[in-house]
């Protein structure tokens, strides 16, 4: 599924990117479509764009959405750390009031850096891509050295002996209903070509780029190969660690 949304997207990285290099300047979206057609069209969609959805309200819905994936993360920690801050945490994430609290903080930070400057984000990104860049492929490491045994094992040290079997035995017994690889595969399409999007954010600072023909042509490219092989990794590895059955089963049954 991450390699077709990758080929899916392919068209429109090139595309954006031969807008970005032809037309170097803040803006290059609103640059190319009001020098094609007329400034009103131009104008119009990248405003409801820069208020709708590539800033305002997708960012906020973005914050307001990732608090679940953190609260998950700390409820982990929690679970296999068995310490109670990281529980306590989790529970106030999970809380409508955290949940609001914790979103509006985040949206109000995001804004103050870019309020400072393209220097300040331009820092806080290499921070926020770099940290969990560095995160994932280690543990897609671990999963790899690990292998099913590992990961079974860890599993069971983790929940508890023979918890691990106990889901593959219930999930059948619940009436779960497997799909086949194509189903499966078409059914997580549209996660994953979310998961591609926000392509054309870099292109609105062109005039930031030292040399826009060649940096965004060699960014674009690169990049997205590289994300698409990372996609692909990230979600081989948990497979090949967990086997897809149990996957599917424990996903039935959360």
């Amino acid at each position: 599924a991450f390699f077709l949304g990758g080929l899916l997207w392919t068209p429109i990285a090139l595309l954006l990117a031969a807008f970005a290099s032809s037309f170097p300047r803040t803006g290059a979206p609103y640059l190319v479509i009001s020098r094609a057609t007329h400034v009103t069209l131009g104008f119009i969609p990248i405003w409801l764009y820069a208020i709708g959805g590539g800033s305002a309200l997708a960012s906020g819905f973005l914050l307001y959405l990732s608090i679940i994936t953190l609260a998950s993360g700390f409820a982990a920690a929690g679970i296999i750390s068995h310490n109670s801050y990281f529980s306590g945490i989790a529970s106030y994430l999970s809380d409508p009031t955290g949940f609001l609290t914790v979103g509006f903080i985040m949206v109000a930070v995001l804004w103050i850096i870019e309020y400072i400057g393209i220097k300040s984000i331009k820092w806080v990104m290499r921070v926020i891509v770099l940290l969990p860049l560095v995160l994932t492929i280690f543990v897609i490491l671990v999963f790899i050295v690990s292998g099913p045994a590992g990961a079974q094992t860890a599993w069971n040290n983790v929940f508890g002996q023979g918890t691990y079997q106990k889901i593959l035995q219930a999930a059948p017994a619940n009436g779960i209903t497997y799909m086949d690889f194509g189903a499966a595969t078409t059914g997580l399409l549209l996660i994953v070509l979310w998961a591609y999007s926000g392509l054309e954010g870099i292109s609105f600072a062109g005039s930031e780029v030292k040399t826009p023909k060649t940096s965004f042509m060699r960014g674009y490219v690169y990049g997205l190969i590289a994300v698409i092989i990372l996609y692909m990794l990230n979600a081989w590895t948990v497979s090949y660690a967990f086997g897809y059955k149990f996957i599917e089963d424990y996903s039935f049954l959360y």
